[in-house]
């Protein structure tokens, strides 16, 4: 009996699978990431833009102590973290002020499993 035991994104319910047909499984995993970063932005917008301005902050603290360190990759990975926001940001139709404006906050409710993908 495998309902609800499914190995894709079992709460995406407006997902239809045939989108996903014949895509290799690091595409599949992304679009289901940035689908689940939708959700969450339409679920409470303050609160996961309160999330993205920490994670760039931090992108932007890994970026500079990899410059410190003359760290090429930690560099390049840093810095497609904070273009990953960006983009992000894009999506909604957002610029970075909108991270600027929203009060910095404590919801660090669910971070971990969000931001697994950016951060790495």
């Amino acid at each position: 009996d495998a309902s609800g035991s499914d190995d894709n994104d079992d709460d995406d319910s407006s997902h239809d699978s045939l989108e996903d047909f014949g895509l290799d499984p690091e595409e599949i995993e992304r679009r289901a990431f940035v689908r689940r970063r939708r959700r969450a932005y339409d679920a409470d917008p303050a609160a996961h833009l309160r999330r993205m301005r920490r994670e760039r902050d931090e992108a932007r603290r890994k970026a500079s102590t990899a410059k410190a360190t003359r760290d090429k990759p930690a560099q390049k990975a840093a810095g497609e973290a904070v273009r990953t926001i960006a983009e992000e940001l894009a999506r909604y139709g957002l610029t970075e002020a909108a991270l600027e404006a929203v009060e910095s906050g404590e919801d660090d409710e669910g971070d971990e499993e969000d931001a697994g993908g950016w951060m790495r």
